[in-house]
Order: C-alpha cells, then sequence, then structure tokens
C-alpha cells in the first residue's frame, strides 16, 4: 500500500511525499517524474530495462510513458519518497526542453553552460 500526501500542485505538475509499503508492478505515467529517498527502505526500482538502488546519493528520472516498477527489500519495512511529477505540456513549452527531445537525457552530455546532465534512470546527487 502507498500513501501519498501532495505537498505542492502547480503549472509545472505536482510535488507529493510517498509513504511506499509494498512493491510497485511495472507502470508508466503521462508525467516525467523524479524520486528522491528520504528515510526508511529505499528499494530498487527498474527503469526501462536499467536497474537502479534508491538511496542517499541516488535518485530516479522517469520519462513521461516510460515503464518503471519498484521493489522494496525483503524486511518488510515502508520507505519515505520525496516525488515531483513533471507535466508534459509545461516541459514542452520551456526554452530548454523543445520538442521531440525528452526532457531527461539518455546519456551523460555537457550543457552550454558546462554542467554535466546525469543519465534518465539515476544521478548522483
Amino acid at each position: 500500500m502507498t500513501e501519498a500526501i501532495r505537498l505542492y500542485w502547480g503549472r509545472f505538475g505536482h510535488v507529493s511525499v510517498l509513504n511506499v509499503a509494498s512493491d510497485f508492478v511495472t507502470h508508466a505515467h503521462v508525467e516525467a517524474h523524479l524520486i528522491i529517498w528520504l528515510e526508511g527502505t529505499a528499494g530498487e526500482m527498474t527503469i526501462g530495462r536499467e536497474t537502479v538502488r534508491l538511496g542517499p546519493r541516488t535518485a530516479a528520472g522517469i520519462n513521461s510513458f516510460q515503464p518503471h516498477s519498484h521493489v522494496l527489500s525483503q524486511n518488510g519495512m515502508p520507505g519515505l519518497f520525496l516525488a515531483f511529477y513533471i507535466d508534459p505540456d509545461w516541459a514542452r513549452r520551456r526554452p530548454t526542453c523543445p520538442p521531440p527531445r525528452r526532457c531527461l537525457p539518455r546519456r551523460r552530455s555537457r550543457s552550454s553552460h558546462g554542467c554535466t546532465r546525469p543519465p534518465p534512470a539515476c544521478s548522483t546527487i
């Protein structure tokens, strides 16, 4: 079972705290989203074909309609996560994310201002 507490809803989408007590089967959303582990059991996510172990230095980024699942550890303890759900229409209107480019890039690249972008499924904070 998962309890979602919506913290903020805006033009960009919404931000929620998720108290996750059971596994998620493979599913997809219209929104791109970022999942950040806060405390408890982090578990691991499968995003497309990549498996990501969430934790204090790793978050997950998922593109619109990208299949993903989440498996908690066998200890049965819940985990707490901060989730940013990004509205695809809002993202398409952003000058830094023109169609048909994905908002969460597939591989590392340098932007024009010298920052390195993370791969789609995980990033080091």
